[in-house]
């Protein structure tokens, strides 16, 4: 039996796409279970549609490459649509929320959500919001590679307890929840604590005893392998508990137990349905009291901070396998393209099937390849023509970065 021509159309390069489509879809290549093609929508070569046997789309809203899911439902193609977010209900402090909340992409979301043949999602929460949108919505387990984490090295005695708080976001607007408590700990521990921060440079704190920063890494298998590695025993976890962040995955979770990190979490829906509270983590209120109590019990108690790491990792390897969500992926690509030829079958006895199947599509006009290519180019002469040729400079990077990536992924087949 021939392996299925799976193409992935993706935003752009991100831990989602990176996490929960390319890597298993890498692997599952690998193992000659499908044959891959992985385009960014604004390089996506229209023939690449006409080639797969099935389509999947990730966190994709843009109204300009609206024209893809068109081409794509006008040839009667199944697509699978997964999303780790609710797009729906961006809160004004998440940075690009404005992008997000625009109307021309929610309507377009909503039309990728009701027309997919599958959506996945990772959070009761977020399936329950869509299944009104498409009966086809599935939650599945989000996944973490083994293979990145270093095992756990033994603490000196002497050592300073090492508390970490990792985000890609540079402007944190979580961190206040445990700011204050923050500052008491440190205050309390002078020489028996350092604080640091991976990815998120906070004001005030630079030119703090024992406080240490990490620059952001944008390669995410490198990180989770230094991260890993680095020793850290106690990690803090803030979270709201809205609509927004009760669809997010428990990304901090699988982190801090897989790198056997005792985590302090905040008592939100995200974090008390996987958190046994004294157990594999510590739960807290929003407050600086709760937080700064919690801190001090993880420094001062070695021996329960010793067991949570130890019941977390073993919680975490029990529940979070890459080989697992590889094969939940084989499964769900063929379930599809199963129920896809039964389709097929039935409207072949119809006339014109792919003529109705874009019959309701709405008129988008598709750029051609030499059209894109002008934009990019127009784009570019008008930052320089602005005087902005640093932002020019950057997006040049950017897009010998994204093609550099493209290159790796669809022909040395890697990332």
């Amino acid at each position: 039996m021939t392996s299925p021509k799976i193409l992935a159309v993706l935003p752009g390069v991100m831990p989602s796409t990176l996490i929960y489509i390319v890597k298993p879809f890498l692997r599952l290549q690998a193992d000659g279970h499908i044959r891959l093609r992985v385009a960014l929508e604004a390089y996506l070569n229209a023939n690449a549609i006409a080639w797969a046997d099935l389509v999947v789309f990730c966190r994709n809203v843009e109204p300009r490459y609206g024209y893809i899911l068109d081409l794509v439902r006008s040839r009667g193609l199944p697509y699978i649509y997964d999303i780790d977010d609710n797009l729906f209900e961006v809160p004004d402090q998440v940075a690009d929320g404005d992008y997000y909340r625009a109307p021309e992409r929610l309507a377009l979301l909503t039309e990728y959500l009701r027309h997919a043949s599958l959506v996945r999602v990772y959070s009761n929460i977020l399936k329950e919001r869509f299944l009104p949108l498409n009966a086809n919505t599935i939650q599945v387990r989000p996944t973490l590679d083994w293979s990145l984490i270093s095992p756990p090295r033994p603490k000196k005695a002497s050592e300073r307890v090492k508390i970490v708080y990792a985000t890609s976001r540079r402007d944190d607007y979580l961190f206040p929840i445990f700011t204050d408590a923050l500052h008491a700990v440190l205050q309390d521990y002078p020489a028996r604590v350092e604080m640091h921060f991976w990815g998120f440079h906070p004001s005030g704190l630079q030119n703090a005893a024992n406080v240490y920063f990490h620059k952001f890494e944008w390669n995410y298998d490198q990180f989770l392998r230094r991260f890993s590695s680095a020793g850290f025993d106690i990690g803090l976890a803030p979270m709201l508990d809205d609509g927004f962040h009760r669809a997010k995955t428990n990304t901090k979770f699988r982190e801090y137990g897989a790198c056997g990190i005792a985590g302090i979490y905040s008592k939100a829906a995200l974090y008390t349905e996987c958190v046994s509270d004294g157990e594999t983590g510590l739960l807290v209120e929003n407050e600086p009291a709760a937080w700064r109590q919690a801190m001090q019990t993880l420094i001062e108690d070695v021996g329960l901070r010793d067991r949570i790491r130890q019941s977390a990792r073993q919680r975490v390897r029990q529940l979070y396998s890459q080989e697992q969500f590889q094969q939940e992926w084989l499964q769900l690509i063929e379930r599809v393209l199963g129920q896809n030829q039964k389709q097929v079958g039935t409207s072949a006895q119809l006339s014109h099937p792919l003529q109705r199947a874009g019959a309701d599509l709405p008129e988008r006009a598709g750029p051609s390849n030499l059209g894109i290519l002008r934009e990019k180019l127009g784009r570019g002469i008008e930052l320089m023509k602005g005087g902005e040729i640093q932002r020019s400079i950057f997006n040049s990077r950017v897009h010998m970065n994204n093609l550099w990536w493209l290159f790796k992924v669809n022909i040395l087949k890697h990332l």
